[in-house]
């Protein structure tokens, strides 16, 4: 990847690229800028490629419960239903614990059924 460009700026170079070179006519130019042309269009559909593997990723992650790099965690909203569900069961069953799941799903932002 190009150091310092978000992916933005990234798709637009390589679209300006593209466009640049689809002017061109390909038969009046010399086998050595052909070659360059060749190198520097596969560099770029390499930088796409790996862009798109990135947000594929991204797109993963978000679509599953998960703790994130920065040791926080991502919950889905059919696992928050369920830990929530689990969370109102500990506490009708564990008396003076119960504050502890009261504020864990409060910080959580999970309402516990009563």
């Amino acid at each position: 990847m190009s150091p310092g460009q978000t992916p933005p700026e990234r798709v637009t170079l390589a679209r300006d690229f593209l466009a640049a070179a689809k002017r061109r006519r390909v038969a009046d130019l010399p086998v050595a800028v052909l070659m360059r042309e060749d190198a520097e269009l596969r560099r770029i559909l390499g930088e796409m490629l790996t862009l798109l593997a990135d947000c594929e990723d991204d797109e993963q992650q978000r679509a599953a419960t998960h703790v994130t790099a920065d040791g926080g965690a991502y919950l889905v909203p059919g696992d928050v239903v369920v830990l929530g569900f689990a969370l109102g069961e500990a506490i009708g069953q564990r008396g003076l614990r119960s504050g502890a799941y009261l504020s864990l799903a409060r910080v959580l932002g999970i309402e516990v059924p009563r």
